[in-house]
């Protein structure tokens, strides 16, 4: 990218902060919770969301697609008792009671990625030494890596999921939002239970386009963009809607440069850059690279 510093685009995820040794994988959140007095939400966690992958190399994207593998007949079971009396009264206080705790959860999970975010270490040595802070960036990780290992200025860094500085909520969650309407209930107090737990777990999908909008400016100043590169991105469909805004809003002919770490980084960049999937034009002009070098 030498001489080419103020047409580039840096796109970069969690595998940028991971080929740095940072620990920033989702089971080191895991062990954070344990470690720090959350062992209960952490279970909570797993079981509101039996999906969620404890794996050694589980990307964020399996984390966030894991949040919509909720089953609404067991949280009706897990969080609504049969009350002993069985009276009207009764129901509708366990449901409010069972409604505010999923609630509660779901509402800590940026909350507690924060708390996490922000005892991260980032004070580690550079990786990439070319990385310039004429160039632009779209951040997909809340650490502030880029402004403190590279001081790249903050102008040039669009966190589009916010970051550990500020007051902003992280933004972490899903693509999947539901209908209250035809819920798969077996009762009265059942469909009640499943329309508020539904509300509330709709409230995990990704808000892509307030986002978008959000960072407007930024998106607009890439219109003279020769060259994009991606490095350390899952390309998982949950962030597409924000890669296509970038494909439109750079020039036709723009190359795209995609890290690989693994094989399966080959297969996921070779179903990202299908017709279908960045709204308009396949993208056609792309290499890849291979990170661990």
């Amino acid at each position: 990218m030498s001489g080419h510093e103020k047409d580039t685009l840096y796109i970069v995820g969690n595998g940028f902060d991971l080929a740095h040794g940072i620990l920033s994988k989702y089971k080191h959140f895991c062990c954070w919770l344990n470690l720090n007095g959350y062992e209960d939400y952490a279970d909570s966690l797993q079981k509101m969301f039996p999906n969620l992958d404890k794996r050694i190399d589980c990307l964020w994207s399996n984390f966030e697609s894991a949040l919509e593998s909720y089953d609404l007949h067991e949280l009706y079971n897990q969080y609504i008792p049969f009350p002993q009396n069985n009276s009207q009264e009764e129901w509708d206080n366990n449901i409010v009671i069972g409604t505010k705790n999923v609630k509660t959860i779901i509402d800590n999970i940026p909350i507690l990625l924060k708390k996490w975010a922000e005892e991260i270490r980032v004070n580690v040595s550079p990786f990439l030494m070319h990385l310039s802070p004429e160039s632009k960036y779209l951040s997909f990780n809340y650490t502030l890596t880029l402004e403190k290992i590279y001081h790249i200025p903050e102008s040039h860094i669009c966190h589009i999921h916010e970051k550990v500085k500020g007051d902003s909520k992280l933004i972490v969650g899903n693509d999947l939002q539901i209908s209250t309407n035809n819920l798969p209930a077996n009762s009265d107090e059942e469909e009640k239970s499943q329309v508020l737990f539904v509300k509330a777990l709709n409230g995990l999908a990704k808000p892509k386009q307030h986002q978008i909008d959000k960072y407007h400016s930024f998106f607009a100043s890439l219109s003279n963009i020769n060259n994009i590169v991606v490095i350390g991105h899952s390309l998982a469909p949950v962030d597409l809607r924000y890669f296509g805004e970038v494909k439109q809003s750079v020039k036709k002919n723009t190359k795209w440069y995609f890290s690989m770490y693994t094989h399966d980084d080959i297969d996921r960049v070779m179903h990202f850059v299908k017709p279908a999937l960045l709204q308009q034009n396949y993208i056609d002009n792309f290499e890849l690279f291979n990170l661990k070098n």
